[in-house]
């Protein structure tokens, strides 16, 4: 069994197995990585498994409500001179804060009236 056997100066009867131990492995004996034999015997020992590539499935942003692009929203206000559009709510942060996104016609300005605890006053001049 290779994986039991001496590899240079390490003793591979002593591996234990885990992420860290495949790290040692990436760095100290790389070539073992590559030899097919050990390998098959390091994973049949330590109960792992190769997993295959990813497969990744392209989907637009659009399909994925965690992305929510440049005037898309969870909730949506109008008024004159300004788009509010909220793109986190309060139920996905632990009810810590919301974020918004603020679309704002020509000639209108928002201004930091004041900082608190949980957020920011705006100030908006038509």
């Amino acid at each position: 069994d290779n994986a039991d056997t001496i590899v240079g100066n390490c003793d591979t009867t002593l591996f234990l197995g885990g992420i860290m131990e495949k790290r040692f492995i990436d760095k100290a004996y790389p070539e073992l990585l590559d030899d097919a034999d050990f390998m098959a015997a390091y994973r049949r020992k330590h109960h792992t498994i190769r997993l295959g590539e990813p497969e990744p499935e392209v989907v637009s942003k659009e399909e994925m409500p965690q992305i929510r692009p440049k005037g898309g929203s969870i909730a949506q206000f109008c008024f004159k001179g300004i788009i509010c559009n909220q793109k986190v709510g309060r139920h996905e942060t632990g009810g810590e804060k919301e974020i918004w996104e603020f679309v704002l016609d020509k000639g209108v300005r928002a201004e930091v009236v004041s900082p608190t605890r949980t957020g920011i006053l705006l100030s908006i001049f038509l």
